[in-house]
């Protein structure tokens, strides 16, 4: 208990203040926290992301993962509820302070954020410290190289998105094993198994069982192959298994159109698309009409580049 020496313990006066959102308006705050949780609203103003440094303190001589509990809702100028995230602290060691930061970004514009703090229960003594007090502007586009080192989960999970985008595993594998590391979180390790996925389809390719090839195709029908024969999510499927399934019901839907030629459309998941059309003309010895241009994006964690080197 000597850690939390300095912090005071929560009052009525605290809890009357938090029950109209006014906890630590004038100053900053050196508490203990209970599970029951201390609130304070913002005005959200029109200039973009905000954020609030915090810092939570243990009497362990170990740091605690989720031990502060941060509840943001948002609300609309007539007090609507727009939307809620959820975020957790780590509390530290005293010998070991560092301020997290506590992200305000609704997912549509909100004119006020009510933000609740409580202690998630997991270690009975902990201490925050710090100003309930917004930034004027946040920025979430820090140096790779910082956010990859940081505890903070929403520059993590924002760079994440940016090295998606750019079809960038090296860097993706780098930021998923850190928030793994520090959220245990089943979604992240959802998307590193996606990543080992991407990986190992340009390693060894697309494998598919070979049907066996048609000869008896007298039709003279086209199958034109505008949309996929799937849902196809590459955000939550593995690639190889999402291909798979497209794969084998195309062959059924040329089959039974007795087709002899598929003719590439103009529709979305494009890349996809000619990917598993080529490897269906190929097993089933069909002719393929591709215009020129069909597949400029990426897939998931592919890049259009290395998704053509998936053709047969």
């Amino acid at each position: 208990m000597t850690a939390l020496a300095d912090y005071r313990t929560l009052t009525k006066a605290d809890f009357l203040a938090s029950s109209v959102g006014g906890f630590g308006f004038w100053r900053k705050q050196k508490i203990r926290l209970t599970r029951r949780a201390i609130k304070r609203i913002f005005w959200m103003g029109f200039s973009g992301p905000k954020y609030f440094d915090l810092a939570a303190v243990t009497s362990s001589a170990d740091a605690k993962r989720a031990a502060v509990v941060v509840n943001i809702t948002y609300y609309s100028v007539l007090g609507r509820k727009l939307s809620e995230q959820k975020q957790f602290l780590f509390a530290d060691p005293a010998a070991d302070l560092k301020a997290q930061r506590i992200w305000l970004r609704p997912k549509s514009p909100a004119t006020f954020a009510r933000v609740e703090l409580s202690r998630a229960g997991v270690d009975p003594c902990v201490g925050l410290a710090g100003h309930l007090k917004l930034s004027r502007q946040g920025e979430l586009q820090l140096h790779p190289s910082e956010v990859a080192k940081s505890r903070d989960r929403a520059a993590l999970e924002h760079t994440l998105a940016l090295a998606l985008e750019d079809s960038d595993r090296t860097f993706g594998r780098v930021l998923l094993a850190r928030l793994i590391y520090l959220w245990q979180d089943a979604a992240h390790v959802r998307d590193l198994q996606m990543l080992a996925d991407a990986d190992r389809l340009i390693a060894e390719g697309m494998r598919c069982r070979s049907e066996e090839k048609r000869n008896d195709l007298s039709g003279k029908e086209t199958f034109l192959y505008d949309a996929l024969c799937s849902e196809f999510f590459p955000e939550s499927v593995p690639l190889s298994k999402s291909f798979r399934l497209e794969i084998v019901l195309l062959s059924a839907a040329v089959r039974a159109a007795n087709a002899k030629t598929i003719v590439m459309g103009s529709g979305s998941n494009s890349e996809a698309r000619a990917i598993a059309a080529s490897i269906v003309a190929d097993n089933l010895s069909l002719r393929l009409q591709s215009p020129d241009g069909v597949g400029s994006n990426r897939v998931g964690w592919l890049s259009a580049a290395e998704l053509k080197k998936l053709h047969v």
